[in-house]
């Protein structure tokens, strides 16, 4: 083969790598940002729960203290599983995603089911807190389910209500941007696993 033609196939063959590289970056969904909250969730107006979320990417803890029992539940959104930490105990043990009880008890994990489920409807930009969001209603027909507010800096929901007898509300407050310490999502080696027989 010739030098000239050694020089156009190279240059073929590295056109498409790069096209390769681009189509597959443009494929790709970024992670949400790395974040700390604090996050309340109301009815009527009148906070029912309140505690602190860390995000990391696509995973996330939320830090509950609820009738003077601490409970940690942590999402990797990638995964089909939940983790459900007792602290108090040392106790922990894991839910799949699409179980009711745990659908009922994360707001964000309700988000996502009810995304799989019926149609969303993109209503439009505004700003929370300083945060350029998208507003988003997910319905069943005519009937609205929920509506949040996702931030796209963040990627992530910062405000969803969801519509039923009354509206209950979720939302994060004090955000602050910033790496997470990995522990944060790591299941401390002296707890017991119970309700499974084996680990995710």
């Amino acid at each position: 083969m010739k030098p000239h033609q050694l020089r156009e196939r190279f240059k073929f063959i590295l056109t498409g790598i790069i096209l390769f590289i681009i189509i597959f970056s443009c494929g790709r969904k970024p992670p949400p940002a790395e974040f700390s909250a604090t996050f309340t969730i109301s009815e009527n107006e009148n906070t029912v729960i309140s505690g602190t979320l860390y995000v990391d990417g696509w995973r996330y803890r939320m830090n509950i203290s609820q009738e003077n029992e601490r409970i940690s539940i942590i999402v990797n959104r990638n995964s089909e599983w939940t983790w459900l930490l007792m602290p108090d105990k040392k106790m922990c043990t894991y839910l799949a995603d699409d179980d009711p009880e745990n659908i009922a008890s994360d707001p964000f994990l309700g988000l996502r089911y009810l995304e799989s489920e019926y149609d969303r409807e993109f209503v439009g930009n505004v700003k929370i807190d300083g945060y350029e969001c998208a507003e988003y209603l997910i319905k069943d027909d005519s009937k609205k389910l929920m509506t949040y507010w996702e931030s796209t800096a963040l990627r992530f929901p910062i405000k969803i209500i969801e519509h039923s007898i009354t509206d209950i509300a979720t939302e994060l407050s004090g955000i602050i941007e910033g790496d997470i310490d990995d522990t944060v999502f790591t299941i401390p080696k002296d707890y017991t696993i119970v309700g499974q027989r084996w680990t995710p």
